[in-house]
């Protein structure tokens, strides 16, 4: 991320993630709205995109990413002036527009001196684990230690809402701050988790998508390349490249697990 590529339309860049903040809420009339304000804001932030990534595969790219390419600003000589620029920290700064000395998401993990011990950017033990798969209670999460406002803050005090997904606490929670109304990630143990920093039961609308949407469905399912074998550049097998448990290091993947039968690590 030292020399990013950004394409920012609607567009900030997790995974990783996708953060929306939603301005405007119905009680609000149009007239009462700025003109040329926008209705929709969504900061879609992609963990470990390298800014060469865009020119050296770009050819392959549709949809979503090619449209903004050609459809969106793009600044080919973006850069974050900062030394560790890990997940919590990119995050926290895309969210608020600071730099981590200021927002205070230095890192994703680092030693904090008054508990004597190591401590994640989100841990939060005031915080309880809220489960949308009937996980039993676990760590909690929250944007305590963010010094500064994010975006999806500064909405809300305009009458708008912010939600943020991901598939992490540290990818999600930067994003959104500490107000917003729904904050989502996939917990390690096989399910979807909020806060009681955020909610103190399940959202509805959230708990309907999950129960529709189960992650089992995918068990068994085989990962296949979209293109064929000759689109693609390199080998598939790199040297150094690692292995996940249970896979080869080459295409076809199969969604399994070694006990035949779904588990928390799928």
């Amino acid at each position: 991320m030292k020399r990013s590529s950004l394409l920012i339309g609607l567009l900030l860049v997790t995974a990783t993630a996708l953060s929306l903040a939603v301005g405007t809420t119905a009680a609000r009339s149009a007239a009462a709205q700025p003109s040329g304000a926008p209705k929709l804001v969504v900061i879609l932030v992609v963990d470990q995109l390298r800014a060469d990534y865009l020119d050296r595969y770009g050819t392959g790219f549709t949809g979503g990413l090619r449209r903004l390419m050609e459809k969106g600003a793009w600044w080919t000589e973006a850069a974050f002036p900062y030394l560790n620029t890990v997940t919590c920290a990119g995050h926290a700064t895309i969210g608020t527009g600071a730099f981590p000395y200021r927002h205070g998401m230095v890192l994703n993990t680092w030693y904090d001196r008054e508990a004597n011990a190591p401590t994640t950017c989100t841990e939060d033990e005031r915080a309880r684990n809220v489960s949308y798969n009937g996980l039993e209670d676990g760590e909690g999460h929250s944007a305590h230690r963010m010094r500064v406002r994010p975006l999806g803050e500064q909405i809300q005090r305009d009458g708008g809402r912010a939600v943020s997904l991901s598939l992490k606490p540290r990818s999600s929670i930067p994003l959104a701050g500490n107000r917003a109304e729904a904050v989502v990630w996939f917990d390690d143990r096989g399910g979807w988790s909020t806060s009681s920093a955020y909610a103190s039961r399940p959202v509805p609308e959230i708990q309907r998508f999950v129960d529709a949407n189960p992650i089992t469905v995918d068990y068994a399912k085989v990962w296949e390349r979209t293109q064929d074998a000759s689109a693609y550049q390199g080998e598939d097998a790199a040297k150094g490249e690692g292995t996940t448990s249970g896979w080869t290091q080459s295409f076809p993947h199969p969604l399994g697990a070694p006990a035949g039968t779904p588990d928390g690590i799928f």
